[in-house]
């Protein structure tokens, strides 16, 4: 059940990240100048005070609308006097934007950006304030699409990527509207994004439609509650696979990755998977900046178990998959 956002049951929250934040180090979060952005850096600031911490406040100017400069600007007029903070607006430059798929392009260039003033910045936690729902437009989105388990988990509150970097979502338990609420407690002004109610995007369909799914029992909460449970058998899964892969595989390094080929064919479908879009992932690494895709991959575990000796090898994901040492190893190496 929601509750009501205050800076007491956010320090709570905040408590639970303590051994990430590197001591007194500067935080970082990004912030469009939306509600739920502006309220996360609401409340870190007051808890940055309370820590004697410094805060970026990171605004990313994707220069796709005439008016972004301005709301950059808005925003660091809104934030110049809290205490600990620090305003920054990154710039997307790049004079050739793509003319198709340019929420998505835009998303991974706003998170380049913001990675890279951390970085530069000796900063190891940025924030973001995704909300429930933002995890229920997310878990509805990838179940359309045929997203697997692993896919339909959607967003931890806290992801470590390489060298120590934390990425923290310490709002996915309260609604959007919860948060609102505590910008109106305030007196917090925000600016409404246009694109938050063009149906051209799937979300906002999505958006759109939770009152009749809610009424027909998709409620948030009930996604929330099937997110966790999801999530629960997911690292169960995840921790099997992580065994046996160990077990199986014989070599790997940047190039190649060789596993026994009868200890895959013996594993269970569901585990066989896992270790195959591991080892494709392991090898190609920050180079391929998604997954491998779920149905390609199926349709080539399916070749492999069936054919078995037979197989006579395919490329997926940039990487070539082929039988060796007298067809008892699956080798997998890069294009």
């Amino acid at each position: 059940m929601d509750k009501t956002l205050t800076t007491d049951n956010f320090n709570t929250i905040m408590a639970r990240y303590a051994p990430v934040l590197n001591g007194g180090a500067p935080l970082a979060v990004a912030v469009s100048g939306g509600g739920d952005s502006l309220a996360l850096a609401h409340l870190l600031s007051r808890y940055c005070a309370t820590q004697n911490r410094p805060l970026h406040i990171l605004t990313v100017d994707h220069k796709l609308r005439p008016e972004s400069a301005q709301e950059a600007q808005q925003v660091a007029h809104w934030v110049v006097d809290w205490p600990k903070v620090t305003h920054f607006t990154l710039n997307w430059d790049d004079a050739d934007k793509p003319a198709t798929r340019i929420q998505e392009s835009a998303r991974a260039a706003r998170h380049a950006l913001l990675e890279a003033h951390c970085r530069t910045h000796g900063i190891k936690a940025l924030f973001f304030a995704h909300h429930l729902n933002d995890q229920y437009e997310t878990f509805l989105m990838r179940l359309t699409s045929g997203s697997g388990l692993s896919g339909l988990c959607v967003m931890d509150d806290i992801v470590e990527s390489s060298d120590d970097f934390f990425k923290i979502r310490p709002l996915l338990s309260f609604t959007h509207e919860t948060i609102l609420d505590y910008l109106k407690t305030h007196n917090i002004e925000w600016i409404e994004d246009p694109s938050n109610q063009n149906d051209k995007f799937k979300r906002v369909r999505f958006r759109k439609a939770e009152a009749f799914l809610s009424e027909e029992g998709l409620s948030l909460q009930r996604i929330d509650t099937l997110i966790t449970r999801l999530n629960r058998a997911d690292d169960a899964l995840k921790n099997i696979a992580d065994a046996t892969y160990t077990q199986l595989c014989q070599v790997e390094d940047t190039q190649n990755i060789r596993l026994d080929l009868s200890g895959f064919l013996s594993a269970p479908e569901e585990i066989g998977l896992r270790i195959l879009k591991k080892a494709l992932q392991n090898l190609q690494g920050q180079a391929m900046p998604y997954p491998p895709n779920s149905e390609k991959l199926e349709t080539l575990y399916g070749r492999i178990t069936n054919e078995k000796q037979s197989f006579k090898g395919a490329t997926l994901y940039k990487c070539q998959i082929a039988l060796k040492d007298k067809k008892q190893i699956l080798s997998i190496s890069v294009e």
